[in-house]
């Protein structure tokens, strides 16, 4: 009975060995804008990698990991400028082997990534667009939202000022359609939480 374990064990050790030995590549690509974000304040201004120094610290500590498990991770960075298509650059990722696309862009170029990626297999990661639509009405099933919506912030605001009792609210609203949309979350927030503007 030993004899018959000890001859497994040769016959299967190797098998082992040569399944450990081989190496799984992970590639991932990043997709974003080079344009700049215009703030109110200094405070609020955005580093220059923004996003990017994220996904290369995550890949870092991957591959530290992935050490011990045979596991190598890496990061494909795509800066699209104004004119840049990003259908074509998320075709153009696939065919160097990425499968997991990171995206941070405007909800309508975030769709047109998932739509031109779903043929290859991508699955898309938004880690920038807030438009509460992409969870709803454009919904896509190979889209994962790491990115909070519109409402989801205006909510945890509204609790937080409803928790500190500063139930009254003043709102001054931008022009910009984006600051319209934050606005209408805003109101629908304070109606759910019990403030008035």
């Amino acid at each position: 009975m030993i004899r018959i374990f000890f001859a497994a064990g040769l016959v299967l050790a190797p098998m082992c060995v040569s399944a450990a030995a081989d190496s799984v590549e992970f590639h991932i690509g990043y997709l974003h804008r080079t344009a700049h974000r215009e703030t109110i304040s200094l405070v609020d201004m955005p580093a220059a990698d923004n996003g990017l120094a994220g996904a290369r610290l995550g890949i870092e500590d991957n591959n530290t990991t992935g050490n011990f498990l045979n596991q190598h991770f890496n990061l494909q960075e795509v800066r699209l400028s104004g004119k840049d298509d990003p259908s074509a650059a998320a075709t153009d990722l696939a065919q160097k082997h990425v499968s997991f696309l990171l995206v941070d862009l405007p909800a309508d170029a975030l769709l047109e990534t998932a739509d031109a990626g779903r043929e290859r297999g991508l699955v898309v990661f938004n880690v920038g667009a807030t438009d509460d639509r992409l969870r709803e009405q454009d919904c896509r099933a190979d889209v994962i939202h790491i990115a909070p919506t519109r409402s989801m912030l205006a909510d945890g605001l509204a609790q937080y000022l409803v928790w500190k009792q500063w139930r009254r609210w003043l709102l001054v609203v931008g022009s910009h359609d984006d600051d319209k949309l934050y606005a209408d979350a805003l109101r629908r927030a304070a109606g759910r939480f019990g403030a008035k503007i």
